[in-house]
C-alpha cells in the first residue's frame, strides 16, 4: 500500500496510477498498512 499510495506514481505499481477523472478515491486499509503511509493519523 505504501508503494501504491504513499509515493509518486510508478508504472511498476499499477495501483499507483489510479486517478479518478472526477471525485475522489477512497482506499480502505487495515491499521498496519495505514501506519506505513506518510502522514497517517
Amino acid at each position: 500500500m505504501a508503494r501504491a499510495f504513499g509515493e509518486a506514481p510508478d508504472p511498476d505499481v499499477p495501483a499507483s496510477l489510479v486517478s479518478p477523472a472526477s471525485g475522489s478515491l477512497t482506499v480502505l486499509l487495515d491499521p498496519p498498512a495505514a501506519e506505513r503511509l506518510e502522514g497517517a493519523a
